[in-house]
């Protein structure tokens, strides 16, 4: 049994989720409007969830998915480090997937910095392949893999 619950995203989170960005990507942390962008720009594209334990925001994650039958994009998973590699990060990814087979996304996309071997290998493990690299993404030296993982009826059964 898990000691944390998964829920949508409010806009009471917003400060509790600034901190964890700012924490766990220092070195290019999205500002507080770029997040209340995402979650209130065009909500019904958007999808976002926190992960709380006793009480607090441990993790969050989120989905732009434009329309039904389009790929989905997963814009973010993150959990605050001294939860990584508990299960967390997988709890969230497998509800991302959830979401985005509700919306009949035929695939779904995102972008993970090149060595960040523990987030590469979960997103493996859900079926996702590098299909590119972006240069320089995450700023200089720092470069992306996209990868890419087809939808099917068992997509969030990991």
């Amino acid at each position: 049994m898990s000691d944390y619950t998964l829920r949508e995203m409010r806009a009471a989170d917003l400060a509790a989720v600034y901190q964890i960005e700012c924490d766990v990507y220092q070195i290019d942390p999205w500002s507080k409007e770029q997040i209340a962008s995402e979650l209130f720009g065009v909500p019904e594209t958007r999808y976002y969830i926190v992960v709380e334990s006793g009480g607090e925001i441990i993790g969050y994650a989120g989905l732009f998915s434009p329309s039904s039958g389009v790929e989905a994009d997963i814009q973010t998973v993150t959990v605050v480090k001294q939860r990584q590699n508990q299960g967390i990060g997988r709890a969230l990814l497998a509800n991302l997937l959830e979401e985005a087979a509700r919306r009949a996304a035929p695939a779904v996309l995102l972008e993970v910095r090149v060595g960040n071997d523990s987030a590469i290998h979960l997103y493996e493990s859900f079926g996702f392949v590098e299909i590119a690299r972006r240069p320089n993404y995450y700023g200089r030296d720092l470069h992306a893999l996209v990868m890419r993982k087809p939808m099917t009826e068992s997509a969030a059964v990991q």
